[in-house]
């Protein structure tokens, strides 16, 4: 209980006591079970509900964690109780009263106890069985008593081994939606989410949402539509259009197509053979492919649905991405041999063929890459609904901040949405102020990627100190901290660079200020080095990041983990690039030089430690670091 205590205290927002996590645990912790399907991993709760006049024993999970075919007679529900490793099955027949809801995302099955052998994992108290206040109507407010940033918690497997209890906000419910900031992991979709203060089960966890806070379903709707079932099977799927079109019947026949994804078997220990100075590519790939929602998108075939009725020509270097990731991530190794190498020649031909930057056999810089691949796959998979288009330069007198940020938000989701933007876009807000009137002007833009010149943020890390001390700064060495301290400093545009104001119609000297205001969830850090810098002075990166004071829409969950570095051997004129990669399976550090991976034995003194670079050069330095979001 201590460990499950200590893990999650950083992120409540208010004090735990003993006394209340005891309760807690006691009363929740047995009726939490894991669920199995093929390589999908979620969970799931055992409780009572309301069914006619009596009280009915069921197990509640998502719809994409069990859905329409899971459920059919038959079927067996894979489940392991109360931590243990030993999973059992539940076996569906005609018997069983079952409700599936795709729109809800909400699956519920009648459990029988005795038979079942889960009476002792039913959650019995009063308290927890929702108290709801069931009628008819579901137009009815069921939940009066409850507000926005009421405290709640939510119990979900942690890496998929223990179950732990976490702390957040309810932020807001939607119709049948809650939005809520209570942490979770790889996992943790069907968990319970209670609210504190009478552990009354609201709603069912299902996912992420775009902007930083996690989505449930609201409990009451799925209840009420469980009670209307006849012959003891509902199921409620999407809409499709009257008059079905190819479109839909294309989306059918991908079904058959979609599989399980990367599953939690081999991790991906294939190195990239040297095509001739392309460590630079090699590199930044492996990166890439040790992210495990990005590599589990083209494993899985999911990038399919996104392109489906497009035109294929459109789609080159998906098609690339797949086929390397299926390298990369085999489904075994017995067909490898010794074969512990790939050559991505028909990745590197295709990349040549698409941007003349990386023709040739020269060294080239692996941002430009990174750019390259994020531009060019997020235009590929780009979803965009609408064309609206909402200015997104404006006054304070205008239009106030939050108004502002939102309406960028749904301008910038009607235009972009794909699995890069979902992983790699955070976003900016830039305020400048006129000089001469005072009024502010702001607009927000999106980014994928942060560059920091050390070289410059060094020499305003001795500027700012020497200026607050009477006594000069010697130190010249710099950490991430710094880097991010630079980013939020004030600047005058003068001279050249002045900017023309609306009020005072002429161009006038302006200040200006730039400041996070969303974090990616795959944040990609650039530290941009010289010649002058390497040989004075070093970076300190950290294995685990905190943001929270740098960005502007504060939130809990700005905690970021380490999980790649690309590391640059030698000066600029005579270069290599190796990574270290984070392995999403096992969790162990990898490093990748080429055709040849081996395991990090101490991650500290080989990639965090600047105090002890890279034994093969004295030259080596961290260059691109990749950092992910704890959800």
């Amino acid at each position: 209980m201590e460990e499950i205590k200590e893990k999650f205290l950083q992120d409540s927002i208010e004090p735990i006591t003993l006394e209340s996590t005891n309760i807690i645990i006691s009363q929740m912790k047995k009726c939490v079970c894991k669920i199995h399907r093929g390589g999908i991993k979620g969970t799931g709760f055992f409780t009572k509900i309301p069914y006619k006049k009596d009280l009915l024993s069921v197990l509640i999970t998502n719809n994409h964690v069990l859905g329409e075919s899971d459920i059919s007679n038959g079927k067996n529900i894979s489940i392991s109780l109360n931590n243990e490793e030993e999973f059992k099955n539940i076996k569906i027949h005609s018997q069983r009263k079952r409700y599936t809801n795709e729109i809800l995302d909400v699956t519920i099955i009648e459990i029988f106890e005795e038979k079942d052998k889960i009476k002792d994992f039913l959650a019995l108290d009063k308290q927890i069985i929702a108290q709801l206040n069931l009628k008819n109507n579901e137009n009815t407010n069921y939940f009066n008593d409850i507000y926005n940033k009421e405290s709640i918690y939510l119990l979900n497997y942690i890496n998929g081994n223990k179950v732990c209890v976490s702390y957040g906000l309810l932020k807001n419910i939607e119709k049948n939606t809650i939005n809520h900031k209570c942490s979770t992991d790889i996992g943790s979709s069907g968990s319970p989410i209670l609210l504190l203060k009478n552990n009354c089960v609201i709603g069912v966890h299902h996912g992420s949402s775009k902007f930083n806070f996690n989505l449930g379903t609201l409990i009451i709707k799925p209840i009420l539509e469980f009670q209307t079932i006849s012959n003891n099977i509902l199921i409620i799927k999407k809409e499709n259009a009257s008059n079905e079109n190819d479109d839909s019947k294309n989306n059918n026949n991908l079904n058959n197509k979609i599989g399980n994804g990367i599953g939690f078997k081999y991790p991906p220990l294939i190195g990239l053979n040297n095509l001739g100075s392309t460590s630079y590519m090699n590199a930044t790939l492996q990166c890439f492919c040790n992210i495990y929602k990005f590599a589990d998108y083209f494993k899985s075939n999911k990038h399919l649905v996104d392109i489906v009725n497009k035109d294929k020509n459109n789609f080159k270097l998906c098609s690339s991405f797949k086929l390397l990731i299926g390298e990369l991530w085999p489904d075994n190794y017995k067909h490898l041999g010794n074969i512990k190498a790939f050559s991505p020649e028909e990745f590197k031909n295709k990349i040549s063929a698409m941007n003349p930057l990386f023709k040739g056999s020269d060294m080239k810089d692996p941002k430009d890459l990174i750019k390259f691949l994020i531009d060019t796959l997020h235009k590929e998979l780009n979803k965009p609904d609408n064309n609206t288009i909402i200015n997104s330069d404006m006054n304070l007198d205008e239009r106030n901040q939050l108004l502002m940020f939102e309406n960028f938000c749904k301008d910038f989701i009607a235009n972009n949405r794909s699995i890069i933007s979902d992983l790699f876009f955070g976003v900016k807000c830039n305020l400048k102020q006129c000089s001469y009137c005072h009024i502010l002007y702001f607009n927000f833009i999106t980014y994928s990627l942060l560059e920091f010149p050390l070289e410059e943020i060094l020499a305003y890390k001795k500027e700012s100190y020497n200026y607050s001390n009477s006594f000069a700064f010697n130190n010249n060495d710099i950490n991430l901290l710094d880097c991010f301290n630079y980013q939020e400093k004030l600047n005058i545009l003068t001279g050249k660079n002045q900017n023309f104001c609306k009020l005072c119609q002429k161009y006038t000297d302006f200040y200006m200020k730039s400041a996070l205001w969303i974090g990616p969830e795959i944040l990609i850090i650039i530290l941009k080095q010289d010649k002058s810098f390497k040989s004075q002075a070093k970076i300190e990166i950290f294995e685990n990041l905190d943001l929270f004071q740098f960005i502007e829409k504060k939130k809990a969950g700005y905690i970021y983990d380490l999980v790649g570095v690309i590391n640059l051997i030698g000066n600029f004129g005579n270069r290599q690039f190796i990574s270290y990669c984070r392995n999403p399976i096992n969790y162990k550090w990898y490093k990748y030089k080429d055709s040849k991976v081996s395991e990090v034995v101490d991650l500290k003194r080989e990639v965090i430690d600047y105090t002890n670079p890279y034994k093969d050069s004295d030259l080596a330095e961290p260059y691109v670091l990749f950092y992910q979001k704890l959800s």
